[in-house]
C-alpha cells in the first residue's frame, strides 16, 4: 500500500441521533466495506449486464441495484453513514469516482493495488485505529447478497453490542483465551473479532 492512498482521517464524533445508530458504549460503531476486488469470476457475467468490464461490485447483479449500493444502504440502518469506510482500487477509479459524494459517508481507502481480503481488511483497520482508536469496525464484502437487510444488520448491531461488552475495563485487563484477540507488543493494538452473520464481522481496533 502507498503513502498517497486515501485514507478516512476523520476526527472522532460524538453521539449521532438516529434510528438504530446508538453508541456502542465507549466504542463507536464504524463499517468497512470492501469494494477493491477485480470480479474475474463473474466477469462474462457482468460484461453481458453492463456491456464492460466493471467489477461485480459496481454491477447490479440482482435487482436494479449495483452490489455495492445492496452493501451500503443496509450497513447504514445501524451505522452512521459518515462512519461507513469503503475500501477501493485505483484501477477502478472511473467506476467509483461518479459515487464519492453521492451520499453522506467517511473518505474512502484507495489501494494502488488489488492484494485480495485480508490487506484490504488490515490496511482500512489501521487507518481507523489511528483515527479513532476507540473504534468497534464491522466487515462487509459487497460481493455478498442479503435478502432482508433489516434482519441481517440487526444480527450486526447485536455483534456491536457484544464488542462493547468485551470493553471493560476488567476484562481488557485480563482477557481470558477465549478472547479471540491478535496483539502486537511493539503498538499495543488489539483487534478483537465478533461473528456477526454471514457475509460481516465486527471487531475494535484499539
Amino acid at each position: 500500500m502507498d503513502s498517497n492512498a486515501t485514507g478516512p482521517d476523520v476526527p472522532r464524533m460524538g453521539g449521532h441521533g438516529g434510528e438504530g445508530r446508538a453508541e456502542t458504549g465507549q466504542a463507536q460503531r464504524w463499517g468497512v466495506i470492501l469494494a477493491g476486488g477485480d470480479g474475474t469470476r463473474l466477469r462474462p457475467l457482468t460484461r453481458r449486464i453492463a456491456g464492460d468490464d466493471r467489477p461485480k461490485q459496481f454491477c447490479p447483479v440482482i435487482g436494479r441495484e449495483t452490489l455495492l449500493g445492496q452493501t451500503r444502504r443496509p450497513a447504514a440502518l445501524a451505522i452512521a453513514p459518515e462512519r461507513i469506510v469503503t475500501v477501493f482500487t485505483r484501477s477502478h477509479e472511473r467506476f467509483y469516482r461518479p459515487l464519492l459524494g453521492a451520499a453522506p459517508a467517511a473518505p474512502p481507502v484507495i489501494q494502488p493495488e488489488n492484494r485480495g481480503t485480508a490487506p484490504a481488511i488490515l490496511y482500512a483497520l489501521l487507518r481507523l485505529a489511528a483515527a479513532n482508536p476507540e473504534a468497534a469496525v464491522g466487515i462487509f464484502p459487497s460481493d455478498h447478497y442479503v435478502s432482508d437487510g433489516a434482519v441481517f444488520m440487526a444480527h450486526v448491531a447485536a455483534a456491536f453490542d457484544a464488542v462493547a461488552g468485551r470493553r471493560t475495563p476488567s476484562r481488557r485487563r485480563n482477557p481470558g483465551p477465549s478472547h479471540g484477540s491478535a496483539a502486537s507488543g511493539r503498538s499495543r493494538s488489539r483487534i478483537s473479532l465478533e461473528a456477526s452473520g454471514p457475509g460481516a464481522a465486527c471487531g475494535t481496533a484499539s
